[in-house]
């Protein structure tokens, strides 16, 4: 007996649209040992306090907060204060509100967030919240200074300036780890208990160089992280111990201590040459596992590397046009890509994410991956936008365990509109799914789809993204079971014409249906079967 099998076509065409050559996307549940995404890769990252009262943060549902940043590494929960380093003229300051990390944690905890916070491994803390490294009444005119302190160069011989530490700062040891985390674990338990040993020590001769002017090497970081680390697994033996939270590629390489001058003879690799010529992160973490074999405990759970464009441009100024667009779009390929030559000074393959899953597979298997920071620039250009979709899309498909944005994207930029389209895209907490359709997640040079079913609610959502700035795309979409089942399709799009807010259509369909999206735009698309 002869069956034909009838499929209705439904088109919606997204404002801005027209038609063009049509991808196909066949939408089928997944089984049960399809990948799961981890919740914790749609995090941010910073908190200074006042960030909480935002409504916009809150709106973002970010499902991890992170204390981190330059201020991080030197700040003393005594007294919640801080010093701001190279960022702001190696200045003290002391938060208007008491205990920031208690307040932090609580709110966190009240909206199920999880909180991730860098514990100091540097050494030095803020002595108090008013002090200054380089005073101009110690050390006379410098480049540049406000209220009274200055950038620490001199502006007679244009060089830097020696500080004394005692004058912002005061020593720590692994106890006042122990005791700061012992305080937490007893107020909120072990929900959450994510700690950051140190932030970027690569760089503390840059961003510290008022207490810590000679470039870090291989030995002086893994010591200092060794001694944080076990203080912190000796006050919470449950908790969740990340690092080495290196700036990005070039520490992944070498240490500070390796680039030319006067500390080294000029003598790249010195350092490195020392240490079996093996770049840092894999002789850091061969060094931590030894060490863990030794003292029969666990001091590494996640290993930690922060990522930018390594084109500054990209990052740093908001271009508009075609062609920044066009390569702040590409270089999201360097998280994932073992084809893509990164377009910068590096000017390497350096498909970030798969490269550190196998450097762990070989070393501890049982290591998972966290980007502490990323940020790929011009979040209030839709190239900003299409960008962040497709780096949180990257993290889905690549089985990262957790990221976090740096910041908080600003209110109504296409970058929080992005994040959106991941966490609450109706505004009413309706998020992407938490299962991979792995069949129906690809990308392209100028398109991409990712896939996700939501396994307690049974329905999918698919990101849909047009890196065009020229082409419309049409996606087919192929809806299994091939039963005729009434379903209800939602959308909502961000594209160059609209960035302040979702767009939203609405309408019910048999059988297949196809999308069309216009260029440089990101679309969400909820598939529900109405039984």
């Amino acid at each position: 007996m002869f069956h034909r099998i009838l499929f209705f076509l439904v088109t919606i065409c997204l404002p801005g649209a027209a038609f063009a050559a049509t991808i196909s996307v066949e939408l089928a549940r997944p089984t049960t040992d399809s990948p799961k995404i981890s919740p914790y890769i749609y995090g941010l990252g910073t908190y200074m306090g006042e960030a909480h009262d935002m409504e916009n943060t809150w709106s973002l549902r970010p499902t991890c907060f992170r204390f981190g940043g330059n201020m991080a590494e030197v700040f003393n929960w005594k007294i919640d204060s801080w010093n701001t380093g190279s960022d702001w003229f190696f200045r003290n300051f002391k938060h208007n509100k008491r205990s920031i990390i208690d307040t932090f944690m609580a709110e966190n905890v009240a909206r199920n967030v999880a909180s991730a916070i860098v514990v100091p491994s540097m050494g030095w803390v803020a002595k108090d919240g008013e002090s200054g490294s380089f005073p101009v009444s110690a050390y006379g005119k410098q480049v540049d200074a406000r209220d009274g302190f200055g950038n620490g160069i001199s502006i007679e011989r244009k060089s830097r300036i020696t500080a004394l530490p005692e004058r912002a700062y005061i020593k720590i040891t692994p106890d006042w780890v122990s005791t700061w985390v012992q305080h937490l674990k007893s107020r909120f338990g072990n929900t959450p208990h994510y700690y950051i040993i140190g932030n970027e020590p690569m760089l503390w001769h840059e961003t510290h160089r008022d207490v810590h002017p000679a470039p870090a090497t291989y030995d002086e970081v893994l010591a200092k992280y060794i001694a944080t680390a076990s203080a912190v697994r000796h006050a919470d033996p449950a908790a969740i111990i990340i690092g080495p939270a290196l700036w990005g590629w070039l520490p992944m390489q070498q240490s500070a201590f390796d680039e030319r001058g006067p500390w080294n003879g000029y003598r790249k690799f010195a350092d490195r040459e020392q240490h079996q010529n093996k770049p840092f992160l894999q002789w850091f973490l061969e060094a931590v596992v030894k060490e863990e074999e030794k003292r029969g405990t666990q001091l590494l759970d996640v290993v930690d590397v922060h990522y930018y464009p390594n084109n500054e441009k990209l990052r740093t100024f908001p271009e508009s046009t075609s062609e920044s667009r066009g390569a702040r779009i590409a270089a999201t390929r360097s998280l994932w890509d073992s084809t893509y030559m990164d377009d910068s000074w590096i000017n390497e393959r350096i498909f970030l994410i798969p490269r550190l899953k196998q450097l762990i597979a070989r070393i501890k298997p049982s290591l998972r991956v966290a980007i502490g920071e990323y940020n790929f620039g011009a979040e209030n250009d839709i190239s900003g936008g299409i960008a962040q979709a497709e780096t949180l899309g990257i993290f889905a498909k690549e089985g990262l365990w957790s990221a976090n944005y740096w910041t908080i994207p600003a209110r109504n930029s296409a970058a929080a509109q992005a994040f959106k389209l991941f966490r609450n895209y109706d505004g009413n907490g309706s998020s992407f799914g938490s299962t991979l359709v792995s069949d129906a997640s690809f990308i392209r040079d100028d398109h991409s789809v990712f896939t996700s079913y939501n396994t307690d609610l049974n329905y999918f959502t698919i990101i849909l993204i047009n890196k065009s700035q020229s082409d419309s795309k049409t996606f087919f979409f192929k809806v299994n079971p091939k039963k005729q089942v009434k379903q209800t399709v939602r959308t909502f799009q961000i594209d160059s014409n609209q960035l302040g807010k979702l767009s939203e259509r609405k309408m019910n369909f048999l059988g297949n249906f196809k999308i069309t999206i216009p260029p440089l735009s990101v679309s969400l698309v909820e598939v529900k079967s109405l039984h």
